[in-house]
């Protein structure tokens, strides 16, 4: 792939790179989204000269950028005092044995100062490296409004720890909005229980509003009402839901088995959630965006 020399001039502090920085082996140096904080940063970077940048973006970024990503500015995201925000560290140091799993922690919106400050909490943990962040640090940001999804690239401006420990994040001015449709559905094989565990079923695809169940026992007819429990997966944490839906669909899948003496069905119904608290539908909010982030291509 053909590399393109950057000049200096090319590089400004306190901004989001547009591009992967690479060496003349195609090392990277930087990644897309890194802000460059200081002058000392910069003058460190410059000496490992020459640096690169592709000639073209990878056709998949190329594609994402054009078809999918808008960008906007901080209030378009609507930001409430108490929203949750995705957090992930992203240094080139740190982030040495990062993968394309979702490595992002949770922390809550305590408050901004418009052109100045984002204020968080310090999130628990970090599934990469167990320990929390520090000043300086680069980090990328994610909020899941239940349409869109926001991003945006910042870095630990300050540490806070009294009277408790939270964060001050640079400001953001370059932020991406993805629309998620949502009706989205994601592929699963989630085990749940129906009916005060009287019924066992698997969650063949989810979404915010339904979902789809493959079970061998008839759950009525559409309209009937009916109880799932089952856990999901959000960062590394097992959360339970117990959930009240309404069966909307119902489909019978007939096979025969070898011997061909008896028939093997599968029923298949369509679900729809009622009566979801705030919390059950931020959790399945944060699941599908997850998979999304991980499993892309799980998306029905």
């Amino acid at each position: 792939m053909e590399l393109i020399p950057i000049h200096s001039s090319e590089l400004t502090i306190g901004k989001p790179l547009p591009y992967d920085l690479l060496d003349q082996k195609q090392k990277l140096l930087l990644g897309h989204g890194h802000i460059i904080k200081s002058i000392e940063e910069l003058n460190a970077l410059l000496k490992r000269t020459p640096i690169f940048r592709r000639k073209k973006p990878f056709l998949g970024q190329e594609k994402s950028t054009s078809d999918q990503n808008q960008q906007i500015i901080f209030n378009d995201m609507q930001l409430k005092i108490g929203d949750k925000l995705h957090i992930k560290q992203t240094n080139l140091i740190k982030s040495a044995s990062y993968s394309n799993k979702s490595n992002y922690s949770i922390v809550t919106l305590i408050g901004y100062l418009q052109d100045k400050s984002v204020i968080t909490s310090m999130p628990q943990s970090l599934p990469n490296y167990g320990q929390p962040l520090i000043e300086d640090d680069q980090v990328s940001v994610r909020f899941f409004s239940g349409e869109s999804i926001f991003s945006f690239n910042s870095f630990v401006d300050k540490v806070i720890k009294l009277p408790f420990i939270y964060l001050h994040l640079a400001f953001p001015h370059t932020i991406s909005s993805q629309t998620i449709r949502q009706s989205k559905r994601i592929k699963t094989e989630i085990g749940t229980k129906i009916n005060d565990d009287s019924i066992d079923a698997i969650i063949t695809n989810i979404s915010v509003t339904g979902a789809e169940l493959r079970t061998s026992i008839n759950l009525g007819q559409p309209g009937s009402e009916i109880q799932m429990d089952f856990t999901v997966e959000v960062h590394g944490q097992n959360i339970p839901l117990q959930i009240q839906a309404i069966v909307r669909s119902v489909n019978v899948e007939v096979k025969k088995d070898h011997s061909a003496i008896h028939d093997l069905s599968a029923m298949y119904f369509g679900i729809e959630f009622i009566k979801l608290d705030q919390k059950q539908v931020f959790t399945l909010q944060s699941f599908i965006h997850q998979q999304l982030v991980d499993h892309p291509d799980q998306v029905t």
